[in-house]
Parts: C-alpha cells; sequence; structure tokens
C-alpha cells in the first residue's frame, strides 16, 4: 500500500454554513455574498443613486467599468445570471432584485438610465449626465461610485 487512509469526516463547505445561518437571520444571501460571486470584471464599492430626491443606493453596490468608460451599477441584492440564476446567454438577467444604473459616454458627455421599479429589467427614462470627480449628475439623478 502506498498511501494511507484517513477516515472520512464530513466538514459543511464554507458556502453551506454561510446559507444555513442567513436562512436563520432571515437574510437570502445576496446582500452578504461579496464580491466572490460576481460575474467577471464586476467588483465591490460604495454608490450613491438618487432619483427626483428618492434615494435607491446609499452604500454598497457592485459595479463594473467598461473599457470604453461605461459603468454599470447594481444594488447589493442584486441577481446574476449563471451565478444566482440560470444564464440565459445575453439576456441573463432575467428579473432584478435591486436598484440599478447604467451610464455611457455620449458625444463629448454622458448620458445614462436605470430601472423605474426593482424587478425592471429595462431601463427608464435616459439622462443627460455631466461628471463631477466620482459623480454623474443630471436633471433629478445623482449617482456615484467609489471603490470602497
Amino acid at each position: 500500500m502506498t498511501g494511507t487512509t484517513r477516515p472520512a469526516r464530513f466538514v459543511a463547505p464554507a458556502a453551506i454554513t454561510a446559507a444555513a445561518a442567513l436562512v436563520a437571520a432571515g437574510g437570502d444571501g445576496a446582500a452578504a455574498r461579496g464580491a466572490a460571486k460576481l460575474p467577471a470584471g464586476y467588483r465591490q464599492g460604495r454608490c450613491l443613486y438618487v432619483v427626483d430626491g428618492v434615494t435607491r443606493i446609499a452604500g454598497q453596490c457592485f459595479y463594473r467599468i467598461a473599457r470604453d468608460g461605461s459603468i454599470d451599477i447594481d444594488g447589493p441584492r442584486q441577481v446574476y445570471g449563471g451565478r444566482d440564476t440560470v444564464d440565459r446567454g445575453a439576456s441573463a438577467l432575467t428579473y432584478s432584485r435591486a436598484w440599478w444604473a447604467q451610464v455611457t459616454p455620449d458625444d463629448g458627455g454622458w448620458s445614462g438610465y436605470g430601472n423605474e421599479r426593482i424587478p425592471d429589467v429595462h431601463g427608464g427614462r435616459p439622462w443627460t449626465l455631466r461628471r463631477r470627480g466620482a459623480c454623474f449628475l443630471g436633471d433629478g439623478v445623482t449617482l456615484c461610485v467609489w471603490r470602497r
């Protein structure tokens, strides 16, 4: 015999232990997930997202900055296709569990949009934005992203 065999010992994987603790505490796990389960390119940070005086996100968020400067921002309870749900390909986000917004470069300026209701996966009215530091400001819209 070239190796030794140890008796098997059951150790609950960390994901199961964390999920059990969240279920016991009444959570669903998305807000506590952290950056470990995010899609490629996404990071955990802090955001401020206010529309017409109503704060949609203030604190933890997930964001992605594309090569063209576009920024995707998701609230901490967002779900991701292939991570939290079955991957549906190009339409991976089949439903939403959080506020989200997207900002894109637009003819030397910036434009953006976000969901009007949390379950919406399509953006509402478009915004014309101007950048000020880590923030994008528009008529009734403030959207800021910080690394931490």
